[in-house]
């Protein structure tokens, strides 16, 4: 779905992540911990010097944005003018729902 982004957002540079274990870095092993890989994509991000860039972020890739754009904060590094989230909710405002037991039916 993605892949025609590029065209079709002409005026910015879109840049996709693809992660370890997934599309074309298929053979690798999958990431398992989504702040060491927030941790890699913004040593990445710091060493390119860009200074104006924004970070969207789908499901899973809304959790790694998020943890990616608290790196970037915690490192000093530049922070994303705009950060996009969807499909799911900010870690902070998750909730674990308990499971409630079901009355027995009649």
């Amino acid at each position: 779905m993605y892949r025609t982004w590029p065209a079709a957002l002409s005026e910015v540079q879109v840049v996709p992540v693809e992660y370890p274990g997934r599309g074309g870095r298929f053979s690798e092993p999958c990431a398992t911990d989504a702040r060491a890989l927030a941790k890699q994509l913004a040593d990445k991000i710091s060493q390119t010097g860009v200074k104006n860039f924004s970070l969207f972020g789908h499901s899973l890739g809304a959790l790694i944005a998020w943890e990616l754009t608290l790196e970037l904060r915690r490192i000093g590094a530049a922070m994303p003018q705009h950060l996009w989230l969807s499909a799911r909710k900010a870690p902070p405002l998750q909730t674990r729902r308990r499971a409630t037991p079901q009355p027995a039916g009649n």
